[in-house]
């Protein structure tokens, strides 16, 4: 992870802490640093991030060709919507 940041472009605000098993006094010393450094830093605006074109997503929708064999109704007598069934051409 360390060396993607750095192969990207960014700077370290404090030197890596590596830490073994007991890391608890070094890791709070190690944010302090960090802690420190950033209060000092005046505060700037983030730089603009060049935005990527979106891939072109597809529609959801899908087109089958087929032979309807059959014309049933699912739903409650007397409702005129009815489904149709259709058998795939290539099967």
């Amino acid at each position: 992870m360390d060396a993607r940041f750095e192969k990207l472009g960014a700077k370290r605000v404090v030197p890596l802490q590596k830490c073994d098993i007991d890391y608890d006094d070094e890791a709070e010393a190690w944010f302090e640093k960090v802690l420190a450094v950033l209060e000092e830093q005046p505060a700037t605006e983030p730089a603009a991030i060049a935005a990527k074109p979106a891939a072109k997503k597809a529609n959801g929708k899908k087109y089958y060709k087929g032979t309807i064999l059959t014309n049933i109704n699912l739903n409650d007598r007397g409702i005129k919507q009815t489904n149709l069934s259709y058998r795939d051409r290539y099967r």
